[in-house]
């Protein structure tokens, strides 16, 4: 998840490090499910990404129609939305 994440935003491993203010290996780990994030982490890599904390553990199970519902509004309310489909971030809303 984390990987799929980071490549769709175009960041490298070290950049996310140096955002987290951890090293580029320890980062690394995250990705390859040897070590978990803290808590604070976890945050912070929600903000970045922009996805719910429950996404990044695991414990969310996406509802497409909700999904869909909760786009429609943010778009017919002017706000920007990002769409990762699993392979691209698709962008629209506000700005775009």
């Amino acid at each position: 998840m984390l990987k799929d994440l980071r490549k769709q935003n175009k960041i490298t491993q070290q950049e996310m490090a140096d955002t987290l203010h951890i090293s580029q290996q320890a980062y690394g780990r995250y990705e390859k499910g040897d070590r978990e994030p803290c808590i604070d982490v976890l945050i912070e890599l929600a903000d970045i990404f922009g996805t719910p904390i429950d996404l990044l553990v695991g414990r969310y199970t996406i509802n497409r129609e909700t999904v869909v519902n909760n786009i429609r509004n943010d778009v017919k309310h002017n706000k920007k939305v990002n769409v990762f489909n699993g392979e691209n971030t698709v962008n629209f809303g506000k700005d775009f």
